[in-house]
């Protein structure tokens, strides 16, 4: 290989090198104890609505108890910022025409989230529940991601996540935009 050919390759690696450091220094760590629960999440996408539809005026306390079964289950031992994620892809979800147009629909819809119907109230702990508050005050007050609709677990590499747009990886859940 001649020192040109080094060069380049070089180059390329140290250029790569500055984009990651860079973008890992605009993310704010959410388990230190210097910040709060709640951090947002750099954003690196758009927050508008992929799908316009009629928007959910006012949860009943099945819609609240729906979302803190999906977010319990999806999320149990993740951070904040993730299950925050994961419950805006319910909204959004109830938003879609594509979608239930409640959070229970759109919670039970079959082979979408993990089994809520074993999830028994008494399950629920204080930090879901301050998680399913922040979620639906960021809805009402317009700061909920309105751009995910899919996530999976990292484990896992499901045939549909190569066709859509990643926007977010936060904890064990990579999240993506229609």
């Amino acid at each position: 290989m001649t020192f040109m050919k080094k060069s380049v390759i070089f180059a390329v690696v140290l250029a790569s090198l500055t984009v990651i450091n860079q973008r890992s220094a605009e993310a704010k760590p959410l388990d230190n104890d210097n910040h709060s629960l709640f951090q947002e999440l750099t954003p690196t996408f758009p927050i508008t609505n992929p799908v316009k539809s009629k928007p959910i005026k006012a949860l009943s306390e099945s819609d609240i108890r729906c979302l803190e079964a999906v977010v319990y289950n999806e999320t149990r031992g993740n951070k904040a910022q993730g299950a925050i994620l994961v419950g805006a892809t319910v909204f959004n979800r109830a938003n879609s025409r594509y979608y239930p147009n409640t959070i229970c629909g759109v919670a039970y819809q079959k082979a979408q989230f993990t089994n809520i119907r074993k999830v028994q109230p008494h399950h629920i702990n204080k930090q879901t529940r301050d998680v399913v508050q922040e979620i639906i005050e960021r809805y009402y007050n317009g700061t909920l991601n309105k751009a995910v609709m899919y996530f999976h677990n990292t484990t896992v590499v499901p045939k549909w996540s190569h066709k859509k747009k990643r926007v977010a990886k936060v904890g064990a859940h990579i999240f993506y935009a229609r």
